[in-house]
């Protein structure tokens, strides 16, 4: 019983200082309201401020550094950052997710990247919008890698990403597609994936690796 109430003790302890860092970020992100609208720039600043208050790997496992947030207390930190701005919100929601991709895989080589990408270097992760959705980008299997090609109508948060996630059709033993997951270099591969968060992604990416 004893181990147990510590335990619980620690998870609680770890939310409240993520919860108040996250309102700190909130009002800073309403400070800056009017005139981050006015500029429509990319939000390079704001995504800053999260990454200075720890907030963009509580998502990752303990066990491989990360906080080890629930995806209830994800939520619950997302919640308290859409009151600052909804946009942050969204874009942050799903890099949170995004960190935990393919930890339990067998890639480690890609694994080891992705972690120290995320905890030594800061990467911000953007999802691709219906990734796992027809029509899926084809990938095709070359010497060192893939080849990704094809289109999606919007990418959220590309602009400030440095991994994007995409859902690939390789083709299958009986040549019909079989889906799966991809994560991509967004500052390595070509411009195209660079585009205005709300825009296409369209064109041919080379994925080494």
């Amino acid at each position: 019983m004893t181990i147990h109430a510590t335990v619980q003790h620690e998870q609680r302890s770890d939310f409240q200082g993520w919860a108040e860092k996250a309102e700190e970020v909130v009002r800073e992100l309403k400070r800056t309201a009017a005139a981050r609208d006015l500029a429509g720039a990319a939000p390079h600043a704001e995504i800053d401020l999260l990454r200075l208050a720890g907030l963009l790997t509580i998502y990752i496992p303990k066990r491989f550094g990360g906080g080890g947030a629930t995806p209830a207390e994800v939520l619950r930190i997302v919640r308290i950052l859409a009151r600052g701005d909804t946009s942050i919100a969204q874009i942050v929601i799903y890099h949170l997710f995004g960190t935990a991709i393919g930890l339990d895989g067998d890639n480690k080589s890609l694994i080891e990247r992705r972690l120290q990408g995320f905890l030594s270097k800061g990467w911000f992760h953007a999802g691709i919008a219906q990734a796992a959705y027809e029509p899926l980008v084809e990938a095709r299997q070359v010497d060192g890698g893939f080849v990704l090609n094809g289109a999606k109508p919007f990418t959220s948060g590309a602009q400030v990403a440095d991994t994007l996630q995409v859902g690939c059709a390789l083709p299958g033993a009986r040549g019909s597609p079989a889906p799966m997951p991809a994560v991509i270099s967004a500052s390595s591969s070509s411009p195209t994936p660079r585009q205005a968060s709300a825009s296409a992604m369209t064109g041919t990416i080379s994925a080494r690796g």
